[in-house]
């Protein structure tokens, strides 16, 4: 404050006199007591004066009434700090309306956040991550690693590892034989491949790639289709290459196609006359598989039970064709007039030309083309053996008669 001229800035009396300026008396005297406050003394409480990104801050003033803070701050209550350094200023009014500043600088640290894609082979492995963890599984996963930088804040750091397989492939086969006008797929059998390509060569020129152009389609797949089929086809080689999910490569293989035109059965079945009571099967056999009967049998052996016609479908080993035959089965009952008995004993000793011989009676006229009669003794040795249907045994062997006793006989027969 100013008194007479004089400036003072502590507390105490001082008198001043106004002077009237045209008398030059003295006309009011003052008696002024100044009294000067001290200025607060404002301190700052922080949570923390250093932060990582993210973390909240609260500031409040201290050694005054109330605070007004720079920056949009409302002292004591919490907000996230912007990163690296900041300076506040509050500015603190007491009770006597004295006001004081005061400021803090806060240093807010990064937290690095990293997203890092990586592929590798399983034959890399193991794989080491960002926190010092081994890996050693052939399966693609998400890790996260969690660091402390050198400013005491994390570091994420995520890891999207995809860890590709090595390739496991198949084989063709070394020829594939197929019928003129079907479809033929050769397939390879493989996994964890990313590309495919066929490629076809006729005799002795080069490999030249297909694409799903005309009678080809899945040129760049694992299975190549063609349709329809042509004998021009038949001597061409097809190729597949193929590299796998880890960039090895190329795996490739081969196989010959031949295609042949449908022809007519080689050495047919003859028509068959059979027995009614005759228990053998028919066999067939033209090098070929998937043997259908017509009477709904399946395999090479048909048994038949009634006169007619009867046909067989396969398909033909070397070409792949379809094929039929068929054969005319023709049963009779052979026996009907024909009657094939023996006796139960005959005594060899007795009179000549009664009951002294073992032979085989029969009605049956016009003879037979196939005749074999055998007898056999208990320990199964051959004792008599004839092709001729009048002969018998008289119970002789080794040149001296038999021993009494039960024998067994065999007769293999066929009617004319």
């Amino acid at each position: 404050v100013i008194v007479n001229g004089m400036s003072y800035s502590t507390t105490g009396q001082y008198f001043d006199t106004v002077q009237y300026v045209q008398s030059g008396c003295d006309s009011v005297h003052y008696d002024i007591n100044l009294i000067v406050n001290p200025l607060p003394i404002i301190s700052i409480n922080a949570s923390n004066s250093t932060l990582c990104q993210g973390q909240s801050l609260t500031l409040a003033g201290a050694g005054a009434v109330s605070y007004v803070w720079t920056n949009g701050i409302v002292d004591n209550v919490s907000f996230i700090p912007s990163l690296g350094i900041s300076n506040y200023l509050v500015t603190g009014t007491d009770a006597n309306a004295c006001v004081d500043t005061n400021s803090i600088n806060i240093t807010v640290n990064p937290i690095y956040s990293n997203i890092s894609n990586v592929t590798i082979c399983e034959d890399a492995l193991p794989y080491t991550f960002p926190d010092g963890t081994v890996y050693n599984t052939p399966v693609s996963l998400t890790n996260t690693s969690t660091l402390t930088t050198i400013n005491i804040c994390d570091s994420i750091i995520t890891t999207n590892l995809t860890v590709n397989k090595i390739g496991v492939v198949g084989n063709l086969p070394d020829t594939i034989a197929k019928c003129d006008d079907f479809y033929i797929d050769l397939n390879m059998i493989a996994s964890n491949i990313s590309s495919y390509q066929w490629s076809v060569k006729n005799g002795g020129s080069a490999f030249t790639n297909l694409t799903d152009i005309g009678i080809y389609t899945g040129t760049n797949t694992n299975e190549l289709t063609i349709s329809p089929l042509d004998t021009n086809l038949s001597g061409n080689t097809y190729k597949i290459e193929m590299y796998d999910n880890c960039g090895y490569g190329p795996y490739f293989d081969e196989t010959y196609v031949r295609v042949s035109l449908p022809h007519n059965v080689i050495n047919p079945l003859i028509d068959i006359d059979k027995c009614l009571r005759d228990s053998s099967l028919i066999f067939i056999d033209h090098n070929g598989y998937n043997y259908v009967w017509s009477d709904g049998t399946t395999g090479q052996y048909l048994k038949p039970t009634t006169s007619g016609n009867y046909s067989v479908s396969f398909i033909e080993n070397s070409t792949n064709c379809k094929m039929e035959d068929d054969f005319d089965v023709t049963i009779t009952d052979c026996i009907k007039n024909c009657v094939v008995l023996a006796p139960t004993a005959f005594s060899p000793s007795s009179t000549p030309g009664k009951n002294d011989a073992f032979r085989i009676m029969t009605s049956c006229k016009g003879g037979f083309s196939n005749y074999e009669f055998k007898i056999y003794d208990r320990w199964g040795e051959l004792v008599f053996v004839s092709d001729t249907p009048t002969d018998g045994w008289k119970g002789n062997y080794k040149g001296t008669l038999a021993e009494a006793g039960i024998y067994i006989y065999v007769l293999e027969y066929t009617k004319e």
